[in-house]
């Protein structure tokens, strides 16, 4: 008997397709700003959202709404790095990984992953982008430095594997990042593609080994390709600047590595494609056709509106620039995810009302 995930695939639309690997942020839940998002939703045919800052209860009626006006369940993605209170207001907040590197209790962080599980499915959230396996290798890195366990690879891959067992035991699909690796660079790819100035010796023995020691030990449901230009593995430039293109829109990364090398079979998702290190490359319509034909599955948008972006994933398919087939592919793996959460059948509606007071009692978890 075929999946929840292949039957669904095949009596989608083309239309349908295309809006289903978006993963559109929210930045505000006034009552305006959700009218828009469920025309975006409707008219898009969006596969998910991801939540910004916002109470627990105006949250979890939102994503009721949302979940119960669609034919296919959204994920709701959010990053819950140092815990569900990074986003939700009430929320629970943990210290950050660098601190709970050092103290290094693998009981304590799979503990931690199952308090941001429980919190956030409760509150309607079905994906964490967390835990990072990022190695805190470089002193002027910009971007990773506090937010990772530290640089060494046994601590990082075992801390990040208790994380993720925490989470997914509880029903959260848990997304590291940032591939192929981030953290031994002075540079920041919110501004710009990083250049990542290490051997393939080196990488195998660092930075890959992590995941690949993750991807042994859990089964991981999404990992998250970064905007950083990898010289050992890359060789495809870009022929508008002469750099490098950056791993979320490399095939030798995405494909290549990440899926053949590494063997890995769950949901690949960009970083937010709003990061100069992918905006200094290609256009908005250019960068979401170059990542899917890397092997990318999901496109993470931090903007108000997409419309563009799923106009031009049509007109690539329609021109033969992608094809169906890597387009089929990358909403399988959306739909499998779904499937995986359970969203097929509880559509990912938030619990009920005293559930929820529970959960998100925080002194409950002072200890």
């Amino acid at each position: 008997m075929k999946s929840w995930a292949q039957q669904t695939l095949e009596r989608m639309s083309l239309e349908e397709k295309a809006g289903q690997v978006f993963i559109l942020s929210q930045f505000s839940f006034d009552e305006n700003s959700v009218e828009r998002m469920l025309e975006r939703i409707h008219k898009l045919k969006l596969g998910g959202v991801f939540q910004f800052h916002v109470p627990q209860r105006r949250l979890s009626e939102v994503i009721e709404a949302y979940q119960k006006f669609v034919n296919i369940p959204l994920l709701v993605a959010a990053d819950y790095e140092v815990g569900t209170g990074w986003t939700i207001k009430d929320g629970f907040r943990m210290p950050r990984q660098m601190v709970r590197g050092f103290a290094g209790d693998e009981q304590t962080e799979q503990l931690i992953g199952e308090i941001i599980a429980k919190q956030g499915r409760a509150a309607g959230v079905t994906v964490t982008f967390s835990p990072l396996l990022d190695l805190n290798s470089h002193p002027d890195n910009p971007d990773v430095n506090i937010r990772a366990y530290g640089e060494d690879v046994d601590k990082v891959a075992a801390l990040a594997s208790a994380q993720i067992k925490g989470l997914e035991q509880n029903g959260m699909l848990a997304c590291v990042k940032h591939f192929p690796g981030n953290g031994g660079t002075g540079m920041d790819q919110h501004i710009m593609a990083p250049i990542l100035p290490f051997s393939k010796e080196e990488m195998e023995n660092t930075y890959l080994e992590v995941y690949r020691r993750v991807f042994e030990q859990t089964n991981v449901g999404c990992v998250m390709v970064a905007h950083l230009e990898v010289p050992a593995y890359t060789t495809e430039i870009n022929p508008r600047n002469g750099r490098l293109v950056p791993s979320s829109a490399s095939s030798e990364i995405v494909t290549d590595l990440l899926r053949g090398k590494l063997g890995y079979k769950g949901l690949i998702i960009t970083d937010a494609l709003d990061m100069g290190g992918i905006t200094s490359h290609y256009t908005h319509e250019e960068r979401v056709v170059k990542c899917l034909q890397a092997g990318c599955d999901c496109l993470l948008v931090f903007q108000e509106s997409c419309e563009n972006e799923v106009n031009a994933v049509l007109e690539a398919v329609r021109s033969g620039s992608l094809s169906m087939e890597r387009l089929d592919d990358a909403v399988l793996h959306v739909l499998q995810a779904k499937e995986r959460l359970g969203l097929h059948h509880t559509r990912g509606l938030p619990a009920p009302d005293e559930v929820r007071r529970d959960l998100f009692r925080n002194e409950n978890y002072a200890d």
